[in-house]
């Protein structure tokens, strides 16, 4: 649970008016424990914040969690040792100490104690400001934690957004003029042409089915290879920080004091621009300006923009009319059920990427299974293409992958749920459902094992679940799952 700790030591000095004490502190339930998570006051010192406490120990805590209401711990329990920082810090038998739950809802989330050095109880009065600063607290960590919880779901969908955004642009590590269907050879000949000009292009299509890999094929075709390749990912930049990561601040990109922005971080580059279309309406309109006029106004100067701008958008009818026109008609990069014939190869590369990364495998595809491949209509495009491969792939010995590692099969006559692999093999085993949290665990312990124990970075577990790896090992400690 987040709590900041100087925020804490700020509201506990306003509870310190109407109750003085010599040590304030916040400690989470932490299954049969407590733990300190912040602490306040004269006393509060790292033996406190670090310190942890069994609840069988300390039963009047116990007590005042259970009955969801403030108590004063007393002389009897201080002798018995049963203050939650007996040995921790030196305070009297007797001394005026108490403790209140901290609640939202039906959620214990844990205690607030109280503890002064003097001798004496805590008054009614005091006892009350007591049980009302945990109510206010429990408000705040209540909102705390779904603020994490909407932040955790933005950044999981932006890590997700990132892994097809690198399949796209992977593609198996594809070259655009090696794929077979018409529509990515038209592209890879617009490629050609463009190369070694100084055109700015918008590259649309849905999500994952190739325009990061457009974006790279342009850059490494032109003249501008050797230089950067700058990538932004519109949706993932604070809208109030848009402008700023963007054209940057101050006279230019060396004068003192000016802030680079991904304009002068690409120079003679390129600088892509993922998902324009989700930057702000005003953001839009300023990139239309210097996309028209390849010029970059900032603080009332004005410089050339010497990278070339590739954009690609999902929804480009839904750009500012004037973005739009600056660019001109969009490229489109049609969507994998349109092109059935590049699934095969887009596979096989993924798989061979898949066992430079891990060092594992390597595997191929059989006659079978590229047929089962191509026939499916793929809704997540390369995302999903991916993800089915690395699925296969896992746990599997290197070698050929038959059709049954992607689920391959015709459905028969049986019962629902029945299917028969293509080649008339032996039928398996009706539909069984599963609970949810079944799957998960399953999927989580067979992609470790998959990578080998390997949480972070490429190849890792956090990348082909698409998961934060901070999330991915919070799940992990949900399932009792370990690394080996």
């Amino acid at each position: 649970m987040s709590l900041q700790r100087d925020a804490f030591a700020r509201a506990a000095g306003a509870l310190s008016a109407v109750t003085p004490f010599d040590l304030a502190a916040f400690a989470e339930v932490d299954g049969d424990a407590l733990r300190v998570r912040a602490a306040a006051g004269a006393l509060a010192d790292v033996r406190v914040t670090d310190h942890s406490v069994p609840l069988p120990a300390v039963p009047a805590v116990s007590a005042a969690l259970a009955a969801r209401a403030p108590r004063r711990l007393d002389a009897a329990d201080h002798a018995a040792g049963r203050d939650p920082f007996r040995g921790v810090v030196a305070l009297p038998d007797g001394h005026g100490c108490a403790v209140a739950p901290v609640v939202r809802g039906g959620d214990a989330l844990g205690v607030l104690t109280i503890d002064r050095a003097r001798v004496g109880a805590l008054s009614d009065v005091e006892l009350a400001a007591v049980a009302g600063f945990a109510c206010a607290l429990g408000e705040a960590l209540a909102a705390a934690r779904d603020r994490a919880a909407a932040s955790a779901d933005r950044d999981l969908a932006l890590a997700r957004e990132a892994l097809a955004e690198r399949a796209s642009a992977d593609a198996g590590h594809v070259p655009l003029d090696a794929l077979p269907s018409p529509a990515m050879r038209a592209l890879a000949a617009r490629v050609r042409a463009v190369a070694s000009t100084e055109s700015s292009v918008l590259v649309a299509g849905e999500p994952g089915a190739g325009k990061a890999a457009v974006a790279r094929a342009l850059h490494r075709a032109s003249y501008r290879a050797a230089a950067p390749f700058v990538a932004v990912r519109c949706a993932a930049v604070a809208p109030p920080d848009v402008h700023r990561a963007l054209f940057g601040a101050g006279g230019g990109p060396l004068s003192a004091g000016s802030r680079v922005g991904a304009f002068d971080a690409a120079a003679t580059g390129t600088l892509a621009l993922f998902g324009v279309d989700r930057l702000p309406v005003g953001v839009q309109r300023r990139l239309a300006r210097v996309v028209a006029a390849r010029a970059l106004r900032v603080d009332g100067g004005a410089r050339i923009v010497a990278a070339r701008i590739v954009a690609t958008a999902t929804a480009p009818n839904a750009m500012d009319a004037e973005l739009r026109a600056a660019f001109g008609e969009p490229w489109t990069v049609p969507p994998l059920r349109e092109r059935p014939e590049d699934v095969g190869p887009i596979a096989s590369a993924a798989l061979a990427a898949l066992a430079r990364s891990t060092g594992r495998g390597p595997w191929t595809l059989s006659a079978a299974a590229a047929a089962e491949l191509a026939r499916r209509p793929w809704p997540g495009n390369l995302r999903e293409l991916v993800a089915a491969v690395v699925a296969a792939a896992a746990g599997a010995p290197a070698g050929e992958l038959p059709a049954a590692a992607f689920g391959g099969g015709r459905a028969t006559a049986g019962a629902p749920g029945e299917v028969e692999p293509a080649g008339g093999a032996a039928r398996v085993a009706p539909f069984s459902p599963r609970r949810l949290a079944d799957v998960e665990r399953e999927h989580i312990a067979r992609t470790l094992a998959f990578t080998g124990g390997k949480i972070y970075g490429p190849g890792g577990a956090g990348e082909l679940l698409g998961l934060k790896p901070s999330t991915l090992q919070s799940r992990m400690a949900k399932h009792g799952l370990k690394r080996r």
